[in-house]
């Protein structure tokens, strides 16, 4: 499955020649119109990512960050997408990954996920 236009082995090559590893993220975005959520993977810091208006139009808050090798990411970001393919939701102003990466809700599998990892 190819994400965002980006095919698996290119991400690992990008993660590869940034450190080796990868980050899957969940953010929660929201305005005084809307809340949605958006996952995706990146080989940079979210700040570095979503750090300018522009990036990002809304207000976040980063709910989930975990970092692992890139196929695993790539995989993991795959998996989520095609679980919540359901949920998918577009924001009214557009972003980078706006039409493809943002849910309206979330599994209960990740939901559970973040749970875990804010204890």
């Amino acid at each position: 499955m190819k994400i965002k236009g980006c095919k698996k082995q290119s991400f690992i090559d990008q993660a590869t020649k940034n450190g080796g590893q990868a980050i899957f993220y969940v953010l929660k975005c929201w305005d005084k119109e809307e809340q949605f959520y958006k996952i995706g993977i990146s080989v940079n810091h979210i700040l570095t990512r979503y750090g300018t208006v522009k990036a990002m139009p809304y207000s976040w808050q980063i709910l989930y960050e975990y970092p692992d090798d890139p196929e695993a990411i790539y995989d993991l970001e795959v998996k989520y997408k095609q679980q919540m393919e359901h949920y998918s939701y577009t924001p009214s102003i557009a972003f980078n990954g706006s039409k493809t990466e943002c849910y309206s809700n979330l599994t209960e599998e990740l939901q559970d996920e973040i749970l875990v990892s804010n204890k």
